[in-house]
């Protein structure tokens, strides 16, 4: 899952850094996309960083109360694109 969760930051760190490279024009013609692409980046992550501390066995997993299966359900919910399968070319 943390793996899967670096790919789909990566991805949104691009498409956001797409934006702030391309220049204001680009940007004030998307920036409600901009906004929807910067959202999703800081949401992966905080579920790729919730991943790493499951892995590293970190007390904040306890401390906080997270249910790593439901973190995992609600990632695979809310980025379900990048666990489709890919055409193969």
């Amino acid at each position: 899952m943390r793996d899967k969760a670096a790919e789909t930051a990566e991805h949104f760190t691009n498409r956001a850094d797409f934006y702030v490279r391309s220049g204001s024009g680009i940007f004030n013609l998307n920036h409600n996309d901009f906004s929807d692409v910067f959202t999703a980046q800081k949401v992966v992550e905080r579920y790729l960083q919730t991943f790493q501390w499951y892995l590293d066995d970190s007390p904040l997993i306890g401390e906080l109360g997270i249910d790593i299966g439901k973190e995992a359900a609600g990632f695979k919910e809310r980025f379900a694109a990048f666990f489709e399968e890919q055409p193969r070319g």
